[in-house]
């Protein structure tokens, strides 16, 4: 994709995101979303919903500050 000029923007990496979630895997979850943050593609409403629904169905204690640490304001994920 890339190869071609062709670059993910928030829905690729969303589509991502929770395909790892489905299959479990969390930290790969964190990374694409991390990647997604390192690339300059801006996280929307969508890609949080679906980081804090999959930290939820996979357990973990406190989605919400996985999902938002870092972030120092809410302009940050609006």
């Amino acid at each position: 994709m890339i190869d071609y000029g062709i670059f993910p923007d928030a829905f690729s990496y969303t589509v991502l995101i929770e395909g790892s979630y489905k299959a479990g895997n969390l930290l790969m979850a964190k990374k694409v979303f991390d990647e997604m943050v390192s690339k300059g593609v801006k996280p929307d409403r969508l890609s949080y919903t679906t980081c804090i629904t999959g930290e939820l169905k996979l357990g973990s204690q406190d989605p919400v500050y996985v999902i938002l640490d870092g972030k120092d304001s809410a302009e940050e994920i609006t």
